[in-house]
């Protein structure tokens, strides 16, 4: 039975990695908050569509995003 619940386990932790990453996560500046993890879910030249940790979706331009790899 064990084994039975480990393996459902992993497959509900591979499809969460598969979704997390399919996202583009990037660093959001903010004033109040610093910097907060985000990921775009829109993209149009230089304005981007980003959706925040708390389901929030916000347009950002491109100047106060950062790739996530960059410190912030």
């Amino acid at each position: 039975m064990a084994d039975v619940l480990r393996a459902k386990d992993q497959k509900l932790l591979e499809a969460k990695q598969q979704e997390w990453a399919s996202k583009k996560w990037m660093w959001l500046v903010d004033a109040r908050e610093g910097c907060i993890a985000v990921h775009i879910i829109k993209e149009a030249g230089d304005d981007v569509t980003v959706k925040l940790p708390d389901g929030n979706v916000r347009a950002a331009g491109r100047s106060p995003v950062a790739p996530s790899a960059a410190p912030c």
